[in-house]
């Protein structure tokens, strides 16, 4: 006996298959929200680190764990070779760099 292999089960497995990619890129986004208002509240900057984030550079300990896990440019200095006051999220720096048409210093 041979099975029929109906269209319509692939198409519920696809929309299945969104649904949970949808939710845990909405679960992602909930936690990362968290943590940065519970940085933001016990944490807070500094005022040198100010200038840092109104550059549009985020601090190390205002980005998500599960967003620097993934990224290529973990094992680099966060300091920039001491460029900053304190650690910041790389991908941010290398992002401004390229809007002011500069390479970045990464070491």
């Amino acid at each position: 006996m041979q099975q029929r292999a109906f269209s319509f089960i692939e198409e519920l497995d696809r929309q299945s298959a969104a649904n949970k990619e949808t939710e845990a890129r909405r679960m992602h986004q909930l936690r990362a929200a968290s943590h940065l208002k519970h940085c933001m509240e016990y944490y807070p900057p500094l005022n040198e680190e100010w200038d840092v984030i109104l550059m549009g550079i985020r601090l190390c300990r205002f980005v998500s764990e599960l967003e620097c896990k993934g990224c290529e440019l973990g094992y680099y200095d966060h300091t920039v070779g001491w460029l900053f006051p304190t650690k910041v999220c790389l991908k941010d720096y290398s992002r401004k760099c390229k809007e002011w048409g500069i390479k970045p210093i990464l070491t």
